[in-house]
């Protein structure tokens, strides 16, 4: 979901402001937040890039205290200048290594719950369809921890994106 937000910067002087908030300059790429997450690069900084008229940029954490892990959104933001100050509508993504992860693990315990607990000997349909249910109450409740991940550090995110700029929602 989009949310517009506004600031009484003009476009030049908003691209300024995003460019000191961004401490590692870098691409959305899946090798970028590969060599993030695998291989623990540019850990605990605001990274990102400026484009135009729009940005995107995220923050990785891990470690014993990382709040992220994986699944760390990328915040993306377009920027509609007016003569009053600037629009800015604000998203979010999942970062592709995450996406990735999310999809195979959520692939492979829809694999197992499905050989394991749906598909019995006893395969009658009075038996199968209370199993099916279970399988998919199990599979749904695991997805949930790394979107609720996502979620909240999106939140945490956008949050400080608007404190750091001074937006406001209405114009």
């Amino acid at each position: 979901m989009r949310k517009k937000f506004f600031t009484d910067y003009d476009l030049k002087e908003l691209k300024s402001q995003l460019r000191l908030m961004i401490e590692v300059e870098a691409e959305d790429y899946f090798l970028t937040h590969f060599r993030q997450t695998m291989l623990f690069k540019n850990e605990e900084v605001v990274s990102g890039n400026i484009k135009n008229d729009s940005f995107r940029l995220w923050i990785h954490e891990q470690g014993r205290l990382g709040l992220t892990g994986v699944f760390y959104p990328v915040v993306r933001g377009k920027l509609n200048p007016f003569s009053q100050g600037t629009e800015i509508k604000i998203n979010s993504k999942m970062n592709s290594i995450g996406r990735a992860i999310f999809l195979l693990i959520t692939t492979a315990m829809a694999y197992g719950i499905l050989q394991s607990v749906v598909i019995q000997e006893n395969n009658e349909l009075q038996y199968l369809i209370p199993r099916a249910l279970m399988g998919i109450l199990l599979v749904a409740l695991m997805c949930t921890v790394p979107l609720v991940i996502h979620l909240k550090t999106s939140s945490v995110i956008k949050k400080y994106l608007v404190d750091e700029l001074r937006l406001s929602h209405q114009r």
